[in-house]
Formats: C-alpha cells, sequence, structure tokens
C-alpha cells in the first residue's frame, strides 16, 4: 500500500509540511517493499488556486491510499474522499517517524 506524507524537505529526515495542497514535497511509500519517491510539489504549491485539488491529482495517480499531513483543505478533502483516499490529519514530527507510527497502527484517518 502507498502512502504519501507531506515534507518540507525532500527526504525522510524532513518535518511534516503543514499543509497538503501546498506541501512543498510529497513522500510516496510503499508500505509493503519499503521504497519511496520524493514527488516535487512545487508547481501546486504556487498557484494561486486550486493547489489542493491538483495535488489531489498527482497523488491519485501514484495510486496513493492514505495521506498524513497536518491539515488539509475543504476542497482538496472533499476531492480525496471522492478518490477514496483517506485523510490522517494533525500529524507532526518527521516524515520516517510518521511512516514508522503509520506502520504500527498508531495513526487514525479523519476519515474512518
Amino acid at each position: 500500500m502507498k502512502i504519501a506524507v507531506t515534507a518540507l524537505q525532500n527526504s525522510l529526515d524532513s518535518d511534516i509540511d503543514p499543509r497538503f495542497g501546498r506541501a512543498k514535497y510529497l513522500v510516496i511509500y510503499n508500505t509493503v517493499t519499503d521504497q519511496y519517491t520524493i514527488l516535487d510539489n512545487t508547481r501546486n504549491k504556487d498557484l494561486a488556486h486550486g493547489a489542493g485539488t491538483q495535488t489531489v491529482q498527482d497523488v491519485v495517480q501514484h495510486d496513493v491510499r492514505y495521506i498524513i499531513t497536518g491539515d488539509c483543505g475543504p476542497k482538496a478533502e472533499r476531492a480525496l474522499q471522492a478518490a477514496k483516499v483517506d485523510i490522517i490529519r494533525g500529524v507532526n514530527g518527521t516524515v520516517e517517524k510518521a511512516v514508522h507510527a503509520f506502520k504500527a497502527g498508531t495513526l487514525t484517518a479523519a476519515t474512518q
């Protein structure tokens, strides 16, 4: 299963970006293979409008099932729900710690 964690920098050591649509990076992590890729979200981050919904399209193309972030705007939330992607919000710390917490089952999706 793939999860996406919003990140301020392009590494697992990065702090979580508190914003979903305007996050600088998204770490796409495969929980089965423990491999990850970094998605540069700069083009969406700098949009005047629609950053969240554009970012949703990108994560859906990567077959992401869960988003881990600080917060998510209402338009992006509706788009994620329509795409059947669950949101885990209110998370801080590093991307790596969030991935470990997710794998341990200690994070709860807001849409559940």
